[in-house]
């Protein structure tokens, strides 16, 4: 009897062990999952990255292309090349060394390439392929995207070519963290096809986890097991097995003895529901025939509605109908039996995790195993902040969505302009004035016609010239923010006279708001300011900039002043002010004030937050007050003097 108890304990315990070795695995595999889509996701970004550069810039150099790619890559450690094939022929590539036998190559007649570039140009989306045979040797993974340019003849857009980043096949996984040694797990991938892609083919074999890799253009599976397979020796297995002895030696002397184990036994039972009650998640688990067993207070909680039946031998089922009698299922409204149908089997076969949403606006996660006993263990987990940060995550990356659309519209502004006066200049036979001159050749007035002309090509040229410094500006200030974000801008800080600094930034303004019929007057009793000259200048053309745009009637005054041993510079604008609401996020990158299409002034939102991140780096700071309807103040404050070794200007130090 004794013996047989012990089997059962024994076969108990491991059961236990092995879930509790799944649910680790399951957990780690997770992780690396993540990491692997957050890879693939990261590749198609930069491409796409790439293919807006050259859409900006597509007579761009090979140097260009270089410092682009250096730019858009250079955290990067997987990345083989970076390659643009203008009509499908390559033409530019990053880093040119070691990939000179890829330049000239026609991907229109390469067989195994055909598909995909002809994929990523009919789809005008980012291809991701691979692993293949690379020209350079060795194999990889490669993304594509094809480059489309406005024409200047038609609506349509034309095809200008194909870009294209070569990816290290097992540098890929690599980055993603599949080859640490240190790891507990053996993992291995394998496509839709069941090819291997990375890892060791041996871990199909041992019952391994699978949890899917999904990207665009991927379809991969990721398998887990722990090193060495299954452990199926817990390791308090010696303990239950001497606990069986001597409840043996008990039997067979006195049934004070047996007694004393069964007391043994009550107390074991009670630490397990203890140490169940202590799980921050609910737990539950249901027999063969759907019937709980046991759960914690914590599922309860979590269906306040239902926890009368969460009780032992209660039926599956039984406990659905009463949620959804109570509204505890506010997804299964409608469907009830169709739902219960699809709950059920779920739980019978549990596969995926499933989600759902409760009544008070929580989000809560099953995940679901089948023990080797047959039986059904569930975790419950409170996901809601998880949905709150990927909801979050969801409205950043529509910021940026409306970012590039906002760009795109600012960059083919001027660019039409430039083309437009441009195609004048090069058909000068459709100009009046060069007719003119045509006709009166031989007469007394060809210096007259003559000057006329020159008129014209001298308009034509200075519209040209100012809407090629608005999109250069546009162009820095992406740059700018790319080159804050990787820490590579580097500032060259000096002592200078912010007297004189401000007054070179107010005579370049006043052109601006003499033509917008606003004063701007500038006071200033600063004396120097520790800063970096360029990017001094940027910070308060941006500034001031920002509040003429937005004064329509009234002023904008300048003041600089001393003030704690820093130098502060004040500008204060008679503009309309900015909500309460709004005023928060002013400085976020991508954000307007007025954020419609047919918002009154333009801008891709960059000025101030490239400001406020300059003004820190030379550890300043820029505040700002606003009322609506009365106007707003910036304010701008930087070190007076050099900071010295630990950090403090030697005014503060004095």
């Amino acid at each position: 009897m004794a013996i047989f108890l012990g089997l059962i304990l024994d076969r108990s315990n491991v059961n236990r062990y092995l879930a509790e070795q799944q649910f680790d695995v399951l957990e780690d595999t997770y992780e690396l999952q993540v990491a692997l889509e957050l890879e693939i996701s990261e590749k198609l970004w930069l491409t796409e990255g790439l293919v807006s550069a050259i859409a900006a810039q597509p007579e761009m150099s090979q140097e260009d292309f270089s410092r682009s790619a250096a730019q858009l890559f250079s955290a990067t450690e997987d990345v083989i090349n970076v390659a643009a094939a203008p009509d499908l022929v390559i033409d530019y590539i990053y880093p040119v060394a070691g990939n000179e036998s890829a330049l000239g190559l026609d991907l229109a007649r390469q067989a195994n390439l055909t598909g995909a570039v002809r994929e990523a140009i009919d789809t005008a989306q980012t291809i991701f392929t691979g692993p293949v045979e690379l020209v350079q040797g060795g194999q990889g993974f490669i993304t594509r995207a094809a480059v489309f340019l406005p024409s200047a003849e038609t609506d349509d857009s034309a095809l200008w070519g194909i870009v294209s980043l070569v990816i290290d096949a097992e540098g890929l996984f690599v980055t993603a963290g599949l080859d640490d040694a240190l790891l507990p797990n053996e993992f291995v991938v394998r496509d839709g096809t069941g090819r291997v892609l990375a890892g060791d083919p041996n871990v199909s074999l041992m019952e391994p986890v699978a949890i899917p890799v999904t990207a665009p253009g991927v379809g991969w599976v990721l398998e887990a097991a722990p090193r060495g397979g299954w452990s199926t020796s817990p390791p308090n297995r010696a303990s239950i097995w001497l606990a069986v002895a001597l409840v043996t030696l008990a039997l067979l002397a006195l049934y004070r003895v047996l007694h004393w184990a069964f007391d043994r036994k009550v107390e074991a039972e009670t630490q397990l529901e203890e140490a169940v009650e202590a799980l921050s998640d609910g737990f539950a688990l249901y027999d063969s025939e759907g019937r709980l067993t046991m759960c914690n207070q914590t599922y309860r909680n979590f269906f306040p509605t239902s926890a009368d039946l969460l009780k032992p031998g209660t039926p599956f089922e039984d406990i659905l109908r009463r949620g959804i009698e109570n509204g505890q299922y506010p997804a299964a409204v409608g469907r009830e039996d169709e739902w219960i149908a699809e709950r059920i089997e779920a739980h019978r076969n549990p596969t995926e995790p499933t989600e759902f949403k409760t009544p008070d606006g929580r989000w809560l996660r099953v995940e679901e195993r089948r023990t080797p006993s047959d039986s059904i263990a569930g975790v419950l987990v409170d996901i809601t902040q998880l949905k709150q940060a990927v909801a979050r995550s969801a409205a950043a990356n529509a910021a940026k969505t409306d970012f590039l659309n906002t760009v795109s519209h600012e960059l083919r502004t001027p660019l039409s302009v430039i083309l437009g006066y441009n195609s004048f200049m090069r058909n000068l036979s459709a100009l009046p004035s060069y007719r003119w001159l045509k006709d009166d050749i031989k007469t007394e007035d060809l210096g007259n016609r003559l000057t006329t002309f020159s008129n014209d090509i001298k308009k034509f040229s200075d519209q040209i010239e100012t809407s090629g410094k608005h999109l250069m500006a546009l162009i820095a200030s992406v740059l700018d923010i790319a080159a804050i974000e990787e820490g590579t801008l580097q500032l060259n800080p000096e002592t200078l006279n912010m007297d004189e600094t401000l007054a070179e930034v107010v005579s370049q303004m006043q052109v601006v708001a003499q033509k917008k019929g606003i004063a701007l007057t500038v006071e200033s009793e600063n004396g120097d300011v520790w800063a970096d000259p360029v990017r001094l200048r940027q910070i308060l053309l941006n500034i001031i900039g920002n509040a003429i745009k937005f004064t329509d009637e009234g002023a904008v005054q300048v003041r600089s002043y001393l003030e704690n041993g820093r130098s502060c510079v004040e500008i204060r604008d008679t503009g309309p002010g900015i909500a309460p609401d709004i005023l928060s996020t002013i400085f976020d990158r991508f954000r307007q004030a007025d954020e419609t299409s047919s918002r009154k002034h333009g801008g891709i939102g960059l000025g101030l937050s490239i400001a406020k991140e300059l003004a820190e780096l030379h550890d300043g700071f820029i505040e700002v007050d606003s009322t609506l309807g009365e106007g707003t103040t910036f304010r701008v404050v930087l070190p007076s003097q050099e900071p010295d070794s630990d950090g403090h200007s030697k005014q503060d130090v004095a």
